[in-house]
């Protein structure tokens, strides 16, 4: 979560003036700022293939604007021009706006009434990029190379230029042929997960390959605490669990469910791979108090995948773990309905607090969709953290 000031938490809580700009760049270069957007959603998935795409509506000032795309030689067009989103609000008559990510241009409709233009831009993150630059020619894995390097090598074969912020690792990359024609993000997302480790594009363009984070590590960034306004917040110390900011949760929403809910991982090496002995390594739920215990009557669950990436038990169990944490977890799903704002990302924990739900204690982010609109909301999918902390870890 990008930080706040006093000022920005009061206006986000009143619903101030929203303000969403853009700036189109080519080869990192701006060609036209202060793009204005007047309407639109950008959808955050931690598991989509890309992590964040938009869909917006950009206005258009007279029937001449030169936003207005005439050819394919405009600004904006989609044959390799990127717009870079920021939002926020607008403190008195100043706006107040952070990073929303660096979107390759994919699609622009041109709707002319005869009296208004309208254009609708649609735009995802790199990682589209990355997946369009399918392998021209079959491509192997310096097996035994360091999984890291690996990485960046695989990536930057389709897609040169990037910059990259890749968590040192003693993982090795596994065997790994992908066919002329696959999908290089897919085939460099399976290589990060191999080794416990997730991959996607920051808001700024960057390639973040890290381990990924257990929330239960993690403090809360956020609290969401029923009754706080903000007459009963200390605005000069900091936010905490012990002050928390004025609450601005507008809905929230509680689901159970185990469906596709192992609770028994396994993740097993390909044998077929030459001179790699066959390894495995697991994550169970053994904790009794659990409502998915594996020894009661939730019952054993297993879920048995083979990686042909990973090389040793250590990295087998480390995917494992990985799987079990967010999969139990994801048994209780929480959804949080608030004033529209660009500040939360995923991965983020917040605490929420309701005593009628039987709520208080902390989730992580896993998606976000948020909307451009004063009178629009955001809202935050989160899975519960401490039911992903029930197995051996």
């Amino acid at each position: 979560m990008f930080p706040m000031s006093n000022e920005y938490v009061q206006t986000w809580q009143t619903a101030g003036r929203v303000i969403t700009t853009g700036t189109i760049q080519r080869s990192g270069v701006p060609i036209v700022d202060n793009v204005l957007v007047s309407s639109g959603t950008v959808t955050i998935d931690r598991i989509a293939a890309q992590r964040s795409r938009v869909t917006l509506t950009v206005p258009t000032m007279s029937p001449f604007d030169p936003i207005i795309p005439t050819s394919d030689t405009s600004a904006l067009t989609p044959f390799g021009n990127e717009l870079v989103l920021q939002g926020g609000y607008y403190i008195g008559d100043t706006p107040v706006m952070f990073p929303m990510g660096t979107y390759t241009i994919v699609d622009v409709d041109v709707e002319d009434t005869m009296q208004d233009i309208t254009l609708t831009v649609d735009v995802y993150d790199r990682a589209w990029g990355v997946s369009a630059r399918k392998f021209r020619y079959p491509y192997w894995l310096n097996s035994g190379a360091n999984a890291g390097s690996e990485l960046e090598r695989l990536i930057n074969t389709v897609y040169p230029g990037l910059t990259y912020l890749i968590t040192p690792t003693s993982y090795t990359a596994g065997f790994g042929t992908f066919t002329a024609g696959s999908d290089p993000w897919q085939a460099a997302t399976q290589l990060a997960e191999s080794i416990g480790y997730e991959l996607y594009f920051d808001v700024y363009g960057r390639v973040i390959a890290r381990p990924t984070p257990n929330p239960a590590n993690t403090a809360p960034c956020w609290w969401f605490v029923e009754g706080v306004g903000p007459n009963n917040t200390d605005w000069s110390a900091p936010f905490s669990a012990s002050n928390p900011p004025p609450n601005c949760a507008s809905a929230l929403g509680r689901k159970w469910s185990r469906q596709n809910l192992p609770n028994d991982i396994t993740i097993t090496n390909s044998t077929s791979a030459t001179g790699i002995s066959p390894f495995q390594g697991s994550a169970v739920d053994v904790n009794p108090q659990s409502p998915t215990y594996v020894g009661g009557p939730f019952g054993d669950v297993p879920q048995v995948t083979v990686s042909r990436l990973a090389t040793t038990a250590p990295a087998a169990t480390a995917l494992a773990e990985n799987v079990l944490i967010q999969t139990l977890g994801s048994g209780e799903m929480l959804t949080i309905t608030m004033k529209p704002n660009p500040v939360f990302e995923v991965d983020d924990v917040v605490y929420v607090q309701r005593k009628r739900l039987g709520l208080a204690g902390n989730y992580v982010i896993d998606a976000i969709t948020h909307s451009f609109k004063a009178t629009d909301k955001t809202v935050l999918t989160c899975r519960n953290v401490a039911a992903g902390q029930q197995g051996q870890l």
